[in-house]
């Protein structure tokens, strides 16, 4: 049975990313074949390494690997919440100029709930999938359900899927 696995990363570039994340290109298509991944994306926090990906792709040609970054997105009050964008790999390098920027501090940063829908839109619908941690994955980090509405009814054109850690938590709430 093959596996599809849209949240994974290669680099520890947050305080508090363990050790497990700092992996080498070869090392990762390896793992990904053990354990019979054959669709992925790198969602490194804060950062998408267009050399790295490149380098991937090279290697292993047969595994399909999408482009992608897991955002500190800073929504009103202060509160921040991770966002997971995944990006059509026909549009890459606009991917990696449009959600990169040099010397960012990856610990620290966080964009700005408006700015990061702005970025959205730079995108055709078809060539972006956004995931949002839910906020039963983790309360801190995952969006409420009026935060979930805000970003359906900002994004209507495009695929928003939510990433529980447990389905039955979505089924047990209503979300607008």
């Amino acid at each position: 049975m093959h596996k599809i696995d849209l949240h994974l990363h290669t680099q520890n570039l947050k305080s508090g990313d363990g050790n497990r994340r700092k992996i080498s290109s070869e090392n990762f298509g390896r793992k990904m074949y053990e354990n019979n991944v054959s669709i992925c994306s790198i969602t490194n926090h804060n950062k998408f390494d267009l050399n790295e990906y490149n380098e991937i792709i090279d290697l292993y040609p047969d595994l399909t690997v999408f482009p992608g970054i897991e955002l500190d997105v800073k929504f009103d009050g202060n509160q921040t919440k991770h966002i997971i964008l995944i990006a059509n790999s026909t549009v890459k390098n606009t991917f990696s100029d449009v959600f990169n920027e040099e010397n960012r501090e990856y610990d620290s940063f966080k964009i700005k709930y408006d700015d990061f829908i702005s970025k959205i839109k730079k995108f055709d619908p078809k060539d972006l999938i956004i995931i949002p941690h839910y906020y039963y994955k983790e309360k801190e980090r995952g969006l409420t359900s009026q935060q979930t509405a805000k970003l359906r009814d900002d994004c209507k054109e495009y695929i928003i899927i939510l990433e529980p850690n447990d389905l039955r938590c979505i089924l047990q709430e209503k979300i607008p």
